[in-house]
């Protein structure tokens, strides 16, 4: 969801307040602008203490001062408790720490830890975090006589963050911020979100650590769930961004152009892998197509070292393996590339017809990206066969070098 497409809701919600029964009470909070402080839960706080600066007219606002000191005083309390509760206040892998005793239910989980010493400080949280959200409603209720307002956070951009603060913002919402009359609207990438929570709890997991667990916690977390259409032609919006022309629709066009080589080996499957559903978020398509537009650059020059990582690549066929990795590079775990520039893994066995598994062995669910990338694999080699082969494992190790670093190994010398 798009700022813009944000903004255009909260519009409607704060035009409805005219006719509906129950007031909504908006205010936005945008996550990744605290993530290099790592102070995601703080930022949330303050953006409750001045959710009143999101309404044209603040002075609909009461004795604002009254849920500003209250959250003066949270921000304090957070402070105080952080040598306990680690940083900026979280209870510190309360989720991780419960997954590994068992435990599913946050007040059980409370009850466990009573005598530890943190039992006060974290009811001290929840208490003044529900007098914060109470006394905003206070403040925008009109009439004593009407039903209380309805307060609803949009947490923006959730995402956009490490997945160590993102799942951080879960914990706080699981144990704290379950609050009457507020709600909570994340907009976020599920699959990103769910990879973030495997990798965080990955300790505590074992065996299980596939992204189905990923699902499954949010899944708990999250009330309704509503998805939204991915865009059609992030390939061509990403196009027009990065190479700042309206010739080309496609990257294979654009590769056709700038190399000069016509239907090179492999490019009907560059248009295939384009059309993952797991690649098709803009922010995601953007990153593809302009590393791709950078690498590609450095390939087709004259250097020594280009004409030869071109040859070792598999001649004309250089522009699929190279999009190829960096989509994995992009949306896959680092293991899945490590393991198919190095010629093991499922990835690479699929591909070359060294694997023939079921598709219920595949990791994740059919939406994962894993399970696309599985798919396409075993695809290609059913279609492809050895008309493009797949490079050496020692070559596809130096583009994916290349990839991750941008520079030609001479450029180092």
């Amino acid at each position: 969801q798009s700022l813009a497409e944000l903004y255009e809701t909260i519009t409607h919600l704060l035009e409805s307040n005219e006719n509906e029964q129950v007031q909504m009470i908006v205010g936005v909070f945008e996550a990744w602008k605290y993530e290099m402080k790592g102070d995601l839960p703080v930022g949330l706080i303050r953006a409750f203490m001045d959710i009143e600066k999101g309404f044209k007219n603040e002075s609909l606002f009461t004795n604002p001062e009254t849920y500003k000191s209250i959250g003066k005083g949270l921000l304090e309390l957070l402070a105080i408790a952080g040598p306990l509760l680690g940083p900026t206040g979280a209870v510190v892998g309360v989720a991780g720490e419960m997954i590994k005793a068992g435990i599913t239910n946050v007040q059980d989980y409370k009850e466990a830890v009573a005598d530890s010493g943190k039992e006060a400080q974290v009811d001290q949280i929840d208490r003044k975090i529900k007098e914060l959200i109470q006394q905003i409603i206070r403040a925008a209720k009109r009439q004593e006589s009407e039903p209380n307002p309805r307060l609803v956070m949009f947490i923006d951009d959730l995402d956009r963050c490490s997945p160590r603060n993102m799942v951080r913002m879960f914990e706080w919402l699981k144990v704290h911020l379950s609050v009457e009359h507020c709600t909570y609207v994340m907009a976020l990438d599920n699959v990103a979100a769910a990879q973030a929570i495997v990798g965080q709890y990955r300790d505590y997991l074992g065996s299980e650590h596939e992204v189905g667990y990923g699902f499954r916690y949010l899944e708990k977390l999250v009330d309704t769930e509503y998805e939204l259409a991915l865009p059609e032609r992030a390939e061509l919006m990403a196009l027009r961004q990065v190479c700042r022309e309206d010739k080309y629709e496609r990257v294979s066009e654009y590769t056709r152009a700038q190399t000069k080589i016509g239907d090179f080996p492999g490019v009907e499957y560059m248009d295939r892998l384009l059309k993952f559903r797991s690649l098709r978020i803009p922010r995601t398509m953007l990153k593809i197509v302009d590393r791709y537009r950078r690498i590609l650059d450095l390939l087709r020059s004259s250097r020594p070292a280009a004409i030869a990582l071109r040859n070792d690549l598999g001649g004309l066929s250089y522009p699929f393996w190279t999009l190829s990795l960096i989509a994995m590079y992009y949306r896959l775990d680092p293991h899945h590339m490590d393991d198919f520039v190095r010629g093991r893994g499922l990835l690479y066995g699929l591909m070359s017809g060294r694997d023939a598994s079921d598709e219920e062995k595949w990791p994740g669910g059919e939406a994962s990206p894993e399970y696309e990338f599985c798919h396409f694999a075993r695809e290609f080699h059913e279609l492809a066969g050895t008309s493009v082969p797949i490079p050496r494992p020692d070559n596809l190790q130096r583009l994916a070098a290349l990839i991750r670093e941008k520079t030609l190994p001479e450029a180092n010398s």
